[in-house]
């Protein structure tokens, strides 16, 4: 919890320095945490992803662009890509296009975040299981209802 929360503060109670300190707050406590996740083990370089996957490095950049595999970053930091491990997985990579599609391009951690956190309209478990369980169509299922907007967290 960042100090000096006011985030249970109504937006009427809040002035124009008061926001820009928060926003500041929150987006620098973000960056931290994608760094930190940048860091755990199963999180690969592009040398690491193509030979884990055997995935040539020069296709997984063109499968990247073309949002058929997840890659993160920092914004501004183009040394510090890392593709998940568990995306090389048949049944993840299968339904994976489908994901990152409904995403967008630019929204590879809100991608990240909804496969690996619980989904509620999954009954609180985590798609990434689910799609490891052999449920990728419930997933998909569920797709445009997560990323409209009506959960939040994405």
């Amino acid at each position: 919890m960042l100090e000096n929360d006011r985030t249970d503060l109504d937006e009427e109670s809040l002035d124009d320095e008061d926001c820009k300190r928060l926003e500041r707050a929150l987006l620098a406590r973000g960056r931290r945490q994608q760094r930190a996740q940048l860091r755990v083990r199963g999180m690969l370089s592009p040398k690491e992803a193509a030979r884990f996957s055997a995935i040539p490095k020069r296709t997984l950049r063109r499968m990247r662009f073309a949002g058929q595999v997840l890659a993160l970053s920092i914004r501004g930091v183009r040394s510090c890509v890392r593709y998940p491990a568990w995306q090389f997985e048949p049944d993840v990579l299968r339904v994976l296009p489908d994901i990152l599609a409904a995403f967008g391009k630019h929204r590879a951690w809100q991608a990240h975040d909804f496969l690996t956190y619980p989904e509620p309209l999954l009954a609180g478990r985590m798609p990434l299981d689910e799609i490891r369980a052999g449920h990728g169509a419930d997933v998909l299922r569920i797709l445009s209802a997560a990323t409209d907007g009506g959960q939040g967290a994405y």
